[in-house]
């Protein structure tokens, strides 16, 4: 079912670059990869990503891409079969987040904005204690919907490649979470 979601995202982003292509005509892609530094309070993880940008004239683009993210979590477990103990539970919660955004080239910077999708694919235990276990672990719901505002700036290495430090601020309507995220993408165009 994972891998079903997966290939579902990932088609629906392909169909809507290519929709704007035939309405717009020939236009150029640029695909890249992003390493990148999330944090959210004070919990910071890396993420990794790859990003898809149509270009649609000298000034504007929409880009797309898939994102992993992880979050970590951890909680006070009341331990129910000794009633005045409890243990600390370390869990990693890892998703897929995808944005949809148009962009504005700009001489001295990108503007972004627009909508992103995050998918819960599962959790890793990080709980230290041998004696604990965890055999469950879910996200309710574990679909989630967001807003997105990114500012970067690019930088031609030469004629096809480009790199683009950027940061961005993906808050999540229904957890009323906000994300910031510092990344530099590698680009290639086509």
């Amino acid at each position: 079912m994972k891998r079903l979601n997966r290939i579902i995202l990932i088609v629906l982003q392909v169909l809507i670059l290519t929709s704007f292509n035939s309405i717009i005509g020939q236009s150029k892609w640029v695909i890249g990869l992003v390493p990148s530094y999330e944090f959210q309070k004070n919990n910071g993880r890396l993420g990794l990503g790859i990003q898809v940008n149509h270009k649609l004239s000298s000034k504007y683009s929409i880009e797309t891409g898939v994102n992993f993210r992880s979050i970590l979590s951890e909680y006070l477990v009341q331990n129910l079969s000794e009633p005045m103990s409890s243990f600390n539970v370390k869990v990693r919660e890892n998703y897929l987040w995808a944005p949809l955004l148009a962009k504005r080239h700009g001489k001295f910077a990108n503007i972004s904005g627009g909508f992103t999708i995050q998918k819960y694919i599962g959790y890793t235990d990080l709980t230290e204690s041998s004696n604990t276990q965890i055999t469950k672990y879910e996200v309710n719901p574990d679909w989630l919907w967001g807003i997105i505002a990114k500012l970067g700036h690019s930088f031609s290495i030469c004629e096809n490649f480009l790199i683009e430090p950027e940061i961005s601020a993906n808050f999540l309507i229904y957890e009323q979470v906000f994300i910031c995220n510092l990344g530099v993408c590698a680009k290639y165009k086509f």
